[in-house]
């Protein structure tokens, strides 16, 4: 985070547990102040592995972040968000099949995107 502050022009975290990317983003914020760099204009991506399941498939707290139903999917966009994670890359790696790839990009496309839009309104 020092270097991205120091050299770069954004910074690209893995999505992890959303406490530690709470804490993560606590962190570059007071190395920012740190460095007296403003965070406007410093873009903040984050990269994630997601799976958009049909129905859950284990408990909630065994849940990685970005994986789930098109509600949890939904949900951890949304607490990442109100963290201040303006953007987020899904990246559909755990589909098993092209159908399964094309079933999870529609249901982002069609529930996850339009719910995320209608809770910025």
């Amino acid at each position: 985070m020092r270097r991205a502050l120091r050299y770069g022009d954004g910074y690209f975290p893995i999505v992890r547990p959303l406490g530690e990317m709470r804490q993560q983003l606590e962190i570059l914020r007071e190395e920012a102040e740190r460095q007296d760099r403003s965070l406007n204009g410093f873009p903040i991506l984050a990269l994630g592995w997601s799976n958009i399941l049909s129905k859950p498939d284990r408990l909630d707290r065994d849940r990685q972040p970005l994986n789930g139903t098109a509600v949890q999917v939904t949900e951890d966009l949304l607490a990442l968000r109100n963290m201040g994670m303006l953007h987020v890359g899904l990246f559909f790696r755990r589909a098993r099949t092209k159908d399964d790839f094309r079933r999870q990009m529609q249901v982002a496309a069609g529930e996850i995107m339009p719910a995320l839009a209608r809770s910025a309104s």
